[in-house]
C-alpha cells in the first residue's frame, strides 16, 4: 500500500509494516515487567557487562535490560493474510495491534516470545485510527508497561521490538526524528501526531512496541517510508501511533467493543472524487452534522479548510486531522447560489453520544474578530455548547433580550478578546445594528 506523508514539504511513499509471509525462529527472553499502566524498573541486564568502555557500557546495558523487560510482552499475530505483531496490553488477555494486521479475520495464532502459541479473537477495531484488541484466554502473559508519548522529545532514544518478516522478537533501535507528523493512507485513512522514528521497521514489525529506555511503550509502529523516486525503502523512516492514542482507543475496545469517543474532528461532509477544478466537491452532508448546521450543502466546493487549500478528499481529511472536537475550522466554500464566502464552524466527534456541533456565524470583522453563536450556553463567562467550552472565546453573555445587551460594553470587551452572544437566530440583525451602533464594523 502506498501512502503520502505531511509536514515539512516533501512526499514520499509509505507501506504499512505488516503482512510478512514466512515465520522466522522464535527467541526466548527473561524478564517481569509489572502488569498495568504504572512504569516499573527496569531490570539489571542478565548478560556480563561490558568493561572498561564507560558511558558506551552502560549504554549498552540499558538497551539490554530494555529488551529483556519489554520482549515477554510483544506476541507475533498470524493470519491467512501473512504475520504481524502486537502489545499485551492487560493480564486480562488483551493484546493490541494495528487494524491491518488483523483486518479481515476474526481468530488468530498468537505466539509469544517464549514460542507458546494460542488462539486469539477480535475484541473490536477502530480503522480510522488503524489500531485493534484482540484478546486470549487461559494465557499466562505479561503485560507492557506504557509510558506518556506527549513527554516524548526530538533525539530521545527508542527501540522497535516486533517480529518483522516473521523473525520472532527482532529489535532495531534509533531516536525519535520527529513528533507531530501526519501520515495519509491511500485509502483515505489519515494519521495525525505519529512519531517519526529512525529505527527500522520492516514488514512484520506493525502491531510491536516503541520503547523508550525506561522500558515503557511509547508508540505502535505502523508505517514505513519507501522512496518513490528511486524504488525500494527508505532507511531510517517510519511511523508510529503514540501511545497516549493507543491507550484511549484500545481502552474505549475493551471496555465496549467499539469507539465513542475518538478525539478526531468532524464536519459531516462526503466529497466526491472529480478531476481538474478548484476545490473538493460535497457530495452528501450528514443531516444534523457540524456542516449541515452551518449551512453546507451537496454540490457546494470546499475550497480551503482553515488556510489549506483543499483540492482532494484525503485533502480535507489531512486539514481536519490537527483539529479537535470542539476546534473552530474556518471553511472556505464556493457555492452557485452564494459565491465564495467562508463559514465557522465547531467541529464534532462522529462517535461521540451527543456530537459537539454548532454553526459559528461571523457578525463582524475588526481586528479582534465577534462572533455570535446562535442556541449556546456560558458556564463561568465561558461560552459552551453541550457542557463543552468553545475555544478563544474569552467572553460570552446569554442574551434573553437583544434591547438589554450593553454594546459600548461588548465594544470595550472587543478590545480584551473575543466575544460570544448567544443568542436565537432571529436576533441576528438586532445584534448587528447593535454592534454597528458602537462602532463595531
Amino acid at each position: 500500500m502506498h501512502l503520502s506523508v505531511l509536514g515539512g514539504g516533501a512526499v514520499a511513499g509509505l507501506i504499512l509494516a505488516s503482512c510478512s509471509t514466512s515465520p522466522g525462529n522464535g527467541a526466548s527472553s527473561t524478564g517481569t515487567p509489572k502488569a498495568g499502566t504504572a512504569a516499573t524498573a527496569v531490570p539489571e541486564p542478565t548478560s556480563t557487562p561490558l568493561a572498561g568502555a564507560g558511558g558506551a557500557a552502560a549504554l549498552q546495558n540499558a538497551y539490554v535490560a530494555v529488551v529483556q523487560h519489554v520482549l515477554p510482552s510483544v506476541v507475533q499475530i498470524e493470519t491467512s493474510q501473512g504475520l504481524g505483531s502486537g502489545i499485551v496490553y492487560d493480564t486480562s488477555g488483551d493484546i493490541v495491534t494495528n487494524n491491518h494486521v488483523v483486518e479481515g479475520a476474526t481468530t488468530f495464532k498468537v505466539t509469544a516470545s517464549t514460542g507458546h502459541q494460542c488462539t486469539g479473537s477480535l475484541v473490536g477495531s477502530f480503522p480510522a485510527d488503524d489500531l485493534a484488541v484482540i484478546r486470549v484466554s487461559g494465557a499466562s502473559l505479561i503485560s507492557a508497561s506504557f509510558g506518556d508519548s506527549a513527554k516524548l522529545l526530538v533525539g530521545d532514544i527508542v527501540m522497535a521490538i516486533g517480529n518483522p518478516l516473521g523473525l520472532q522478537s527482532s529489535v532495531t533501535a534509533g531516536i525519535v526524528s520527529a513528533t507531530g507528523r501526519t501520515v495519509s493512507e491511500s485509502n483515505g485513512v489519515v494519521l495525525p501526531d505519529t512519531i517519526q522514528t529512525s529505527a527500522e521497521i520492516n514488514p512484520g514489525n506493525s502491531g510491536g512496541a516503541l520503547v523508550d529506555l525506561a522500558g515503557e511503550v511509547v508508540g505502535i509502529p505502523t508505517l514505513a517510508a519507501t522512496d518513490q523516486q528511486l524504488g525500494g525503502a527508505a532507511p531510517g523512516i517510519g511511523f508510529a501511533i503514540p501511545s497516549n492514542v493507543v491507550m484511549s482507543i484500545a481502552g474505549q475496545l475493551i471496555k465496549s467493543g467499539h469507539v465513542s469517543h475518538s478525539g478526531r474532528a468532524y464536519i459531516g461532509v462526503r466529497i466526491a472524487l472529480t478531476f481538474g477544478g478548484s476545490g473538493a466537491l460535497i457530495s452528501s452532508v450528514d443531516s444534523g452534522s457540524p456542516a449541515a448546521r452551518a449551512g453546507l450543502h451537496a454540490g457546494d466546493t470546499i475550497t480551503a479548510v482553515n488556510g489549506k487549500a483543499t483540492s482532494s478528499p484525503s485533502a480535507v481529511t489531512e486539514a481536519l486531522a490537527g483539529l479537535a472536537p470542539g476546534d473552530v475550522a474556518k471553511v472556505l466554500l464556493s457555492a452557485a447560489r452564494s459565491g465564495l464566502h467562508a463559514v465557522h464552524l465547531v467541529a464534532g466527534d462522529p462517535f461521540g453520544h451527543e456530537p459537539v456541533v454548532k454553526e459559528v456565524q461571523a457578525v463582524a470583522r475588526t481586528a479582534v474578530p465577534f462572533e455570535v453563536v446562535p442556541g449556546i450556553g456560558t458556564a463561568a463567562g465561558v461560552a459552551t455548547y453541550a457542557g463543552v467550552p468553545l475555544p478563544g472565546l474569552r467572553t460570552a453573555l446569554d442574551v434573553d433580550d437583544v434591547s438589554t445587551v450593553d454594546f459600548e460594553g461588548v465594544a470595550t470587551a472587543l478590545a480584551r478578546g473575543p466575544v460570544a452572544l448567544a443568542v436565537d437566530a432571529g436576533e441576528l440583525a438586532a445584534v448587528r445594528d447593535g454592534l454597528l451602533a458602537a462602532g463595531v464594523d
